[in-house]
């Protein structure tokens, strides 16, 4: 008798490249009971390009498969998608199926801002001799696919050079960073130009975004 068992992934969870790769490879792994050694278990999954099938082995209530990371291609948004793969178990109606999550690529969503106390968004002032920013300057971003230990930071002109800023978050979603009473500004003009770029760390996947804050003297 035949005591279908179930099918597991590992990962149960990839990113993909901008190819549509998946990170890794995915090992396939259906555990049974009542199956002969020499039994031939066809998994089969669909993508970007179409069915496949290859053969999972084993025995001893274990069968497997290692798909390469190059044989899986999925193009996703930042919303992410899913590939269902699926078991055919001989001499049973019951075909077991699990799904990989593909998660898509890191993004910001809306958009990142100064905010100063007392003043609008994007306006930061400044003491009229020195142009250091006369009050503590908050920068805020939002990101999809981010973990807390991934990178978001921000770069500006300051004086003749550039200085970056580190965000921080808690929850891999919203980074904040505070730029302190007194930091160096553009050293003429009245805007100054902020970079962000996020980096998650499992792929080195980026994006990056500007905006330009007014700066009052």
């Amino acid at each position: 008798t035949l005591l279908l068992g179930s099918l597991s992934l590992s990962p149960s969870a990839v990113s993909v490249s901008s190819a549509g790769q998946p990170s890794s490879a995915v090992t396939v792994t259906l555990t049974e009971t009542g199956l002969s050694n020499a039994s031939c278990v066809p998994l089969t999954w669909s993508d970007d390009n179409g069915p496949h099938q290859v053969t999972m082995t084993g025995g001893s209530g274990t069968f497997s498969v290692k798909i390469p990371a190059t044989s899986i291609k999925k193009v996703v948004t930042s919303s992410g998608g899913s590939i269902p793969f699926t078991a055919t178990v001989p001499g049973s109606q019951a075909v077991p199926s699990k799904s990989l999550t593909i998660i898509g690529a890191p993004a910001f969503t809306g958009n990142c801002s100064v905010s100063v106390a007392g003043l609008g968004l994007n306006i930061i002032s400044l003491m009229l001799l020195t142009r250091n920013t006369l009050l503590p300057a908050g920068l805020t971003c939002t990101t999809v696919n981010l973990a807390s230990t991934d990178s978001v930071v921000a770069t500006y002109q300051s004086g003749t050079g550039t200085r970056t800023a580190t965000l921080t978050s808690t929850n891999g979603t919203t980074w904040t960073a505070t730029l302190p009473a007194g930091t160096p500004m553009k050293s003429s003009g009245t805007s100054e130009g902020f970079t962000f770029q996020l980096t998650r760390a499992s792929d080195n996947a980026t994006a990056s975004q500007s905006l330009t804050a007014t700066l009052l003297l």
